[in-house]
């Protein structure tokens, strides 16, 4: 989504995060990127012929009074910078440029902001052996968390376990896991589903679904975390896990970065294939009181109230090398884990609270230049 992080003074730029989704519509070219129908989406929504100079101009505009940043929410490989950028807010493991030396990177993500609600509590029980909070896409491969739930049980390991199962307003679709509930139900009787509980969230709950302070009490009230996915952007419920103190079950070949880089041999345990996850998590709950998960070190490297100040730090090299001073202040840097991807949808420019507030189309785009450029001081 488009953020504004800094408003403009009259001596001084301000900051304007877009995602890699917005740079398509203001770069001078079409820049095609992984996913064909991405592709077919953009030029159908942004036609070179009728609106490209269009949005141009206005980024132009935006350019006179705001340093543009850009976020990636999906993982990137050999990533070809657009000129018109002024930094990048990704990690390392999450993407990799054509050239590295060309690019102003600040090595945070929405997973370096989680909010200062996760934290370890002390609540006096665990109420679950195993947690898992996903939507039911189809990376997500909530399917083979069921399946290895399964084995465990077979083998006489009859686990409590809780998914946190976020409706999607996209399902049913290709993209979605849609027989997932149908599979839960074929698979365990009614009594071994007061054991494993898959709670359902209906999707006008709105995009970002429960609470964060809702689930960081469900996950101290758990042993151990599962994020079974095969590829994600920066998944930021790993790090919200490990400041909660919770060692984290993960495929070994994950393809992704942010949270993931903090995992190692002494908070989490990895999985080589599916077929043998449930080996995984076996290990990790018998095993949950052994595990060192650094929750204070990560804290400080990933809560929202400690690494706002080493964005801070980098927006000051940013405006030096620019010939400016940075005040070291940040008037719009609450919430960040949601809003640098797109989901904090209380801005003006977002479509409603079911979707998304990543600019689609020339409405949103015009509420939010209308937007950056009232503030704009005279």
């Amino acid at each position: 989504m488009a953020h504004l992080l800094k408003l403009p003074k009259k001596d001084q730029k301000g900051i304007l995060l877009i995602t890699h989704k917005e740079a398509l519509v203001f770069n001078k070219a079409v820049k095609q990127i992984r996913f064909e129908k991405v592709n077919e989406l953009t030029r159908k929504l942004f036609p070179l012929t009728e609106l490209k100079p269009f949005y141009q101009t206005r980024f132009d505009e935006l350019k006179k009074h705001y340093y543009v940043g850009q976020h990636f929410g999906w993982y990137h490989q050999n990533y070809a910078p657009l000129p018109e950028i002024d930094f990048f807010l990704c990690t390392k493991s999450t993407v990799s440029f054509q050239d590295e030396s060309k690019v102003f990177r600040i090595p945070l993500s929405s997973s370096s902001f989680i909010h200062k609600t996760f934290r370890p509590m002390d609540l006096g029980l665990k109420l679950w052996d195993i947690l898992s909070v996903s939507n039911n896409g189809a990376t997500k491969r909530l399917r083979e968390f069921v399946l290895a739930i399964r084995r465990l049980y077979d083998r006489g390991h009859r686990m409590k376990v809780l998914v946190v199962n976020k409706m999607s307003v996209n399902e049913p679709g290709k993209r979605f896991d849609n027989e997932l509930m149908d599979l839960y139900y074929e698979l365990f009787s009614d009594e071994e589903r007061n054991d494993f509980v898959m709670m359902r969230l209906a999707s006008d709950m709105s995009f970002i679904g429960m609470p964060s302070e809702t689930i960081a009490q469900f996950m101290n009230l758990s042993k151990v975390f599962a994020l079974f996915s095969e590829q994600e952007g920066e998944p930021r419920v790993v790090a919200e896990a490990l400041i909660c103190g919770l060692p984290v079950v993960t495929w070994k070949h994950i393809r992704a970065g942010g949270s993931i880089d903090h995992l190692n041999e002494q908070n989490s345990v990895r999985f080589e294939t599916y077929e043998k996850s449930d080996d995984a998590l076996l290990e990790a709950v018998q095993r949950c009181d052994e595990f060192v998960v650094d929750s204070d070190g990560l804290t400080k490297r990933l809560r929202e109230d400690y690494t706002i100040e080493i964005l801070k730090g980098y927006m000051t090299d940013l405006y030096a090398k620019n010939g400016e001073t940075f005040d070291g202040e940040i008037e719009h840097g609450e919430l960040l884990a949601n809003a640098v991807n797109a989901h904090l949808v209380s801005v003006p420019w977002a479509k409603d609270r079911f979707g998304t507030a990543d600019i689609l189309d020339k409405e949103q785009f015009n509420i939010f230049y209308e937007f950056a450029m009232d503030a704009v001081p005279s």
